[in-house]
């Protein structure tokens, strides 16, 4: 659809704000992953609508072509190597 504000609004964005590159991987997703991590362990009852939202993400960054499908599976990566980083580093330095 090409009317409407937030057509406008994101038609500026793209003309001076517009990055070329860097996308890989997908920083969304890598983030959403690890929150996802998270809310799995520590808030069980929000599990299943996080896991649809993350999903959700996963497949809206390809579907409106602002990532490659490698770069969503280059931030699941991300995402999995880093969280026992992260743990880790947790643990030593608490």
């Amino acid at each position: 659809m090409k009317a409407g504000p937030f057509f406008h609004i994101m038609k500026l964005f793209y003309r001076y704000f517009e990055g070329h590159g860097g996308a890989f991987p997908s920083s969304h997703v890598a983030v959403a992953i690890c929150t996802l991590y998270f809310s799995w362990r520590y808030l069980p009852r929000f599990r299943h609508l996080h896991i649809v939202a993350v999903i959700l993400i996963c497949f809206s960054t390809v579907y409106c072509r602002y990532h490659y499908a490698v770069d969503v599976l280059a931030g699941l990566v991300t995402a999995v190597l880093l969280l026992p980083l992260g743990e880790f580093l947790y643990r030593r330095l608490q």
